[in-house]
């Protein structure tokens, strides 16, 4: 078993899926003519999984013992979190909404917004979701309301230019959202993770009812909102690009041998180990 967080991305053909602590998740009402169970797509059968409506593990942190580091945890996550709104099965990575996800024991999830008229809205490349970054913050932010001795880890993507017409920056609108959006302000400041990079990766207890960030945007300082993505902290497996739905395994294969790197590094809480 695999001592360091992975963080999974699994693509099957043109979608892509992400798996932490041994689950999956990945594309449904869209593709549902081709599926004849939880593991086929197209009649390919695979190691995925489309049935995370199946799982419910709501507050499996809850159990965890307060001084284990999460570094010291394989996390359930998803890959391009909010395209289970997208139509094109080029772009679409999710068959299920965050909350489903999250109920289902996901615990990171992994954020594309871009500025759209002077808001964060989620992105796949050009494609939006229609879902907004205040919509999702109080997704989490109502579930940890219900569930206090949970968290979430958020990598936050800058996914392309902005759009429409703008005066400030993604990191301008990022903190507008925590400062001035009514119903996200006071909420925030039970939710926020006060990360800053003197500080180690956190606890379980020291992470209960927060989002910890992984910071994939530039800022003023740099990195000032959470652990950089590509930074030192973040060991990174990214093959996204599989050939096509006969070469999966390929994915497979590097996923599993991420895995293995990890079981022979030492257990410092030094890094976060993603795949």
């Amino acid at each position: 078993m695999p001592s360091l967080l992975i963080l999974l991305i699994v693509l099957s053909g043109t979608f892509t899926m992400l798996l932490l602590f041994y689950m999956m998740l990945g594309l449904g009402p869209y593709l549902s003519p081709y599926l004849a169970n939880g593991q086929s797509y197209k009649e390919f059968r695979s190691r995925c999984s489309f049935d995370a409506d199946k799982s419910y593990w709501p507050d499996w942190v809850s159990s965890l013992p307060d001084v284990m580091n999460i570094s010291s945890l394989s996390i359930p996550g998803t890959h391009d979190t909010m395209t289970y709104t997208i139509a094109n099965s080029t772009l679409q990575c999710q068959n299920w909404d965050l909350k489903t996800q999250i109920y289902a024991g996901i615990r990171y999830i992994d954020i594309r917004a871009r500025v759209k008229n002077n808001i964060l809205t989620t992105y796949h490349g050009d494609e939006p979701t229609g879902i907004t970054f205040e919509r999702i913050l109080l997704t989490i932010y109502d579930w940890l309301d219900t569930y206090p001795r949970e968290w979430i880890i958020m990598r936050l993507k800058e996914e392309g230019e902005p759009i429409g017409h703008n005066n400030m920056t993604f990191q301008e609108v990022f903190e507008d959202t925590f400062n001035n959006y009514y119903f996200i302000k006071e909420r925030a400041k039970k939710h926020w993770f006060a990360y800053n990079t003197s500080m180690p990766i956190p606890s379980v207890a020291q992470l209960r009812g927060r989002i910890l960030f992984l910071q994939d945007f530039p800022s003023t300082p740099p990195w000032k909102y959470g652990i950089e993505w590509n930074g030192p902290q973040m060991m990174l497996q990214d093959e996204w690009i599989v050939k096509d739905v006969d070469h999966l395994d390929d994915k497979w294969k590097a996923i599993e041998e991420h895995f293995d790197v990890t079981n022979f590094r030492p257990n410092n809480n030094r890094h976060l180990y993603a795949s």
